[in-house]
């Protein structure tokens, strides 16, 4: 990770030392590329919603509590002055965020940067979503 990943980190609140960080920032099924549903230029599954709530769900899996401790690194992650960070950040939540990360999504619905704003009203979609539906706490 180089130098300027570890000041951000640090700056938001992480420790670059967590093997966590790495996965946020240059291994997981979300970023830039990350499509929130299907599309002609995206194949099933690959790097969106359904395949992030997957790989997840398999990392739970073996490495129980990592859903906690990803949520954890995404909260931290919207106080990034790094959009990539920031959508990174939304992308989890998505999946592992709850009734109390609401709030902080939908402020950024009103994001000057476009791409930031248009994964927050994603995830608001997909939080109401889950809400209603009983797949996470009130």
């Amino acid at each position: 990770m180089n130098r300027e990943m570890t000041d951000e980190i640090t700056r938001i609140g992480g420790d670059p030392s967590d093997i966590l960080w790495e996965w946020f920032l240059h291994r997981g099924p979300h970023g830039s590329y990350f499509t929130w549903g299907q599309s002609r230029k995206s194949p099933p599954g690959y790097v969106g919603l359904e395949h992030l709530k997957t790989v997840i769900a398999d990392f739970e899996d073996t490495e129980p509590g990592f859903s906690s401790r990803a949520r954890n690194i995404a909260k931290s992650a919207l106080n990034s002055i790094y959009p990539d960070i920031v959508r990174r950040g939304i992308q989890i939540i998505s999946v592992v965020g709850n009734a109390e990360d609401f709030k902080d999504i939908n402020e950024l619905t009103v994001s000057s940067d476009p791409t930031v704003k248009a994964d927050a009203k994603a995830c608001v979609f997909e939080l109401k979503t889950r809400l209603r539906h009983g797949d996470m706490k009130h």
